[in-house]
């Protein structure tokens, strides 16, 4: 998180917010991209278990687990397919991750930036609250994506029965089926789940990283940080976007029902009770891996180029 480096004042001092605004996106798409393909596999069998999308196809099958997930994948679409829709994650990522970290460090040091000096717990409150006007931000600009790597990513029969394999194909067949409106199928519960997601991300790592007294600033201790606040924060905001997910693959169902967002939230328990909010969640607690590496490798690339501009000058 571009808030906390190590020498974050002297950046500020030596290059202008424009500068470091850039640095921020390159640093953090790089990271993203690395991390999300990475774990890409996870990503996939996480939301078709989140979604329920293997019942639906096969509901012969008696367990629907990370390995009868992956095991059925391989079989119905070839190994590579565990990657599929992770050009449209990375498509989203990149620009989503860059723009968070990037508009979190803006809001952060520019709207904030008048009170020097500030205490651990005003701090971890600025980060919270930048890390939700950053998220609101971001998830506006690339909701779209979002939607079409659902759709994509969530299909587990065959490849040659899939709807649509790319974001164009996604983007027509909603537009001509439910109009421009479609696309942002399920938005506004999928952007409550987002910014609770990324307020607490950020407050809780900047909380921690300002516990660590010994070896705050260490890879290893970043990385503890990350992981415990990534893991947090997707624990309380998951049942949320569990039913904005659901909201979305319903986009194409016949007859086509309108439902408040309550009725949503009440189908979806009265399917499992709270169970149904949390399905796939022990496989995104591994992929939660992702999102710790992201805020590790964001801040030692941060570092690495501001270091690089430092030498070249």
């Amino acid at each position: 998180m571009p808030a906390t480096h190590k020498d974050d004042t002297n950046h500020k001092n030596l290059y202008s917010k424009t500068d470091i605004f850039l640095v921020n996106f390159v640093s953090s798409g790089l990271a993203a991209a690395l991390s999300k393909t990475a774990t890409a596999p996870l990503e996939r069998v996480k939301l078709i278990l989140q979604t329920g999308a293997l019942k639906s196809e096969n509901p012969a099958l008696k367990k629907h687990g990370l390995y009868q997930t992956v095991r059925y994948l391989v079989i119905k679409q070839g190994f590579l397919a565990l990657w599929r829709g992770n050009t449209l994650t990375v498509a989203k990522a990149v620009p989503s991750q860059a723009l968070l970290f990037s508009f979190q460090d803006f809001y952060r040091h520019i709207i904030f930036s008048n009170e020097p000096g500030l205490s651990k717990q005003k701090s971890t409150m600025y980060s919270l609250f930048a890390g939700g006007l950053a998220s609101g931000t971001v998830i506006g600009i690339t909701y779209p994506f979002y939607f079409c790597q659902n759709i994509v990513s969530s299909h587990v029969g065959k490849i040659e029965s899939a709807r649509f394999s790319n974001i164009k194909g996604c983007i027509s067949e909603t537009k001509s089926n439910v109009g421009h409106i479609g696309l942002y199928r399920g938005f506004c519960v999928t952007s409550i789940a987002v910014i609770l997601n990324r307020a607490l991300y950020f407050g809780m790592y900047e909380f921690l990283k300002q516990s660590s007294v010994k070896d705050g600033n260490s890879s290893m201790s970043r990385w503890i940080s990350a992981q415990i606040a990534s893991l947090v924060a997707t624990s309380v905001s998951y049942p949320i976007e569990t039913v904005g997910r659901l909201m979305i693959m319903g986009v194409f169902q016949q007859p086509r029902m309108k439902k408040s967002v309550w009725n949503h939230f009440k189908d979806t328990y009265q399917k499992e009770g709270l169970k149904s909010f949390f399905g796939g969640f022990y496989v995104n607690m591994l992929r939660s891996v992702s999102g710790a590496i992201v805020l590790v490798v964001h801040e030692d690339l941060f570092s690495f180029i501001i270091d690089m501009l430092n030498e070249a000058t």
